[in-house]
């Protein structure tokens, strides 16, 4: 199963930890013309299976955007072949990270999320998928099938402010009624942080500088006008005039939050510092330091 290059369906990835600003570059470049935002869509089969609430508010089987994508890929596909889209057994995720996954394996993973992709291009009348699923062994089996012209735009946070996000309780608004998401300790989310972080520059070197692009998040919300023009000329797209006004607007309000947030972090960094003694600072902070001096370095190559 090999793809014929013209045929290629163009891939913009996100990654790869969450709670990382990626729901922001969503709602800016989902307004551009070309892109269709399709979310964290590597959960698809589950959206369908438990038939779980889309962002319009309605439930995928009342949605009627989802209802025309289904429509579209139920002439291709069956109902048991929709559930097999995103599913990749444990086991060939531990043989991602040694780099001895199975091609075939990646190719039917890559035809089936190819077929997906098509019926919503179809559908939506654009060009290009935004895909938000931060899943670093997603997008690795992604780009070993051979069915996407990928880039892949590394998203990083302040490690104390990604660990912090995935500590504090929230709300599954997608499950009727809203259920609670069990928060992560400081130890695994810091582990989970460094680990994909690392990967992905791991990643960087197989995919090539030309379709890897380093973003701070930090510098999106303090100097949102600059990053998002280094991304569109990454992405070789132009800003459609109509909506750069509303494009900045988005972006300019999350700088008076993202401060805010960082003033909280630095008291809450001092205290656990202080109080759990120096285990869990001594891998956050080499952690830490060893990805940002790598990062840093990629981001000024990137630039």
């Amino acid at each position: 199963m090999v793809c014929p290059k013209s045929e290629k369906i163009k891939l913009i990835y996100i990654g790869p930890v969450g709670r990382s600003g990626s729901t922001l570059l969503d709602i800016i470049f989902g307004t551009h013309p070309d892109i269709e935002s399709v979310g964290e869509i590597v959960n698809y089969s589950e959206w369908f299976q438990k038939d779980l609430r889309c962002s319009c508010g309605e439930k995928i089987s009342q949605c009627p955007y989802w209802s025309r994508v289904q429509t579209k890929l139920s002439e291709i596909m069956n109902d048991s072949e929709k559930l097999k889209i995103n599913f990749v057994p444990k086991f060939e995720q531990y043989l991602n990270i040694l780099r001895l996954s199975s091609v075939q394996k990646a190719q039917k993973y890559g035809y089936y999320n190819y077929i997906l992709f098509k019926s919503i291009l179809s559908v939506t009348g654009r060009n290009i998928i935004w895909d938000s699923s931060k899943d670093i062994d997603r997008v690795i089996y992604l780009y070993r099938s051979g069915y996407f012209d990928i880039k892949v735009i590394h998203l990083v946070r302040d490690g104390r402010g990604t660990i912090n996000s995935m500590s504090i309780p929230r709300m599954r608004l997608a499950v009727d009624p809203p259920q609670p998401i069990e928060p992560q300790n400081s130890l695994k989310a810091s582990l989970r942080w460094t680990l994909n972080h690392l990967r992905m520059l791991r990643f960087k070197k197989i995919i090539g500088n030309d379709k890897y692009l380093l973003v701070r998040y930090e510098d999106l919300a303090s100097n949102p006008q600059n990053e998002i023009e280094r991304i569109y000329k990454f992405l070789k797209l132009e800003i459609p005039e109509p909506i750069i006004e509303k494009i900045y607007n988005i972006a300019f309000r999350q700088v008076e939050e993202a401060e805010k947030q960082r003033e909280i972090l630095d008291t809450k960094a001092e205290t656990l510092i202080r109080t759990i003694g120096i285990v869990i600072p001594l891998i956050l902070g080499t952690g830490g330091f060893l990805v940002s001096k790598f990062t840093s370095s990629m981001c000024k190559e990137s630039i």
